[in-house]
């Protein structure tokens, strides 16, 4: 949806909004917001406000028939759109299994992980209402906190699974996945994987799929951590989330203190008790397979993101992190 068909949405959109002038973002056309909540955390980094002379604003007129009071509009990467009012978060789901797959996700992570809670759901319209999390802007101090409730919810997640996980190898992946026939996009990412790694067995269960700090919020009234946009969420290999974590950091932020934290062993003892949860070793000569690892593993997953989204980060990944 290119940025002229965007506008036409956000006005078609008029009863989901409060009246007033709105503004798209400068960068992406990603986010829409009423002026007024320019300095919200979810529009804070989208606007450039030295640049609100070049904007033209979308009008949203006042009436009676307005459904949710809704401020920021939210264009998702899936297609689906989420609306926030000052309370709770309007989706507003592109496809019928995506609004399904929203029940799912919530019933297979929420005993886990702190999640919003699901409010209301209009299955006609493929429409849910969640709450919405007051959470503040993160800063470097925020690291441990962080940190620590990702090991503690995931160490926790995986003792309760370990039964029902499925283990596999990523040889096994290379003969059944789709994504296996353009292997040779990427050769250099097998080549640099122990041979012996590629046979064994690890453990894939049901996993977030997009883990970083912007899919963490930190609520203002007590600091809890809380999950957000399960929307890549699938069976993936178990460290799958902790480097995706890294990953993400390291190429969106520009943040490369988790991934040499890791390799600099820092995160060994935490590493050392996750693999034995599932009764396998953790060889920290590995590091760098395991990190590989989740790389193929996001080649090869058949999921939500389009294989050429994968080249480029593909592309990406061999530029930051290989050469």
């Amino acid at each position: 949806m290119n940025n002229s068909a965007k506008r036409t949405k956000i006005e078609e959109l008029g009863p989901y909004l409060e009246a007033g002038e709105y503004i798209m973002d400068n960068s992406e056309a990603r986010i829409a917001f009423r002026l007024a909540e320019k300095d919200h955390p979810i529009v804070a980094g989208a606007f450039d406000a030295s640049a609100l002379d070049q904007v033209q604003p979308i009008i949203i007129e006042g009436n009676a028939s307005k459904q949710f009071p809704g401020k920021i509009l939210w264009f998702c990467s899936n297609g689906d759109i989420k609306i926030f009012s000052d309370t709770n978060t309007l989706i507003l789901s592109s496809t019928k299994e995506h609004y399904q797959q929203k029940f799912q996700y919530y019933k297979t992570f929420s005993s886990f992980f702190q999640m919003p809670k699901l409010l209301s759901h209009d299955s006609g319209n493929c429409i849910l209402t969640e709450e919405l999390i007051d959470f503040r802007s993160k800063t470097e101090e925020d690291d441990p906190l962080i940190l620590s409730t990702i090991y503690h919810d995931y160490r926790n997640y995986f003792a309760k699974k370990q039964a029902t996980a499925v283990y596999r190898s990523m040889d096994e992946l290379l003969t059944t996945s789709s994504n296996a026939v353009n292997k040779q996009d990427f050769e250099r990412l097998l080549n640099m994987i122990d041979p012996q790694l590629l046979e064994a067995a690890f453990p894939f269960l049901p996993l977030h799929g997009d883990l970083w700090t912007d899919n963490l919020l930190v609520a203002k009234s007590d600091d809890q951590v809380w999950y957000i946009d399960w929307d890549t969420a699938g069976e993936y290999y178990f460290l799958f989330d902790f480097f995706k974590f890294m990953w993400n950091e390291l190429d969106v932020h520009d943040n490369r203190s988790y991934y040499e934290r890791y390799l600099s062993g820092d995160f060994d003892d935490q590493f050392t008790e996750l693999f034995a949860i599932f009764n396998l070793e953790f060889q920290p000569a590995h590091k760098k397979d395991y990190l590989l690892l989740f790389f193929l593993n996001f080649m090869l997953d058949e999921g939500k993101i389009p294989y050429e989204v994968k080249l480029m980060e593909w592309a990406d990944f061999q530029r930051k992190v290989l050469d």
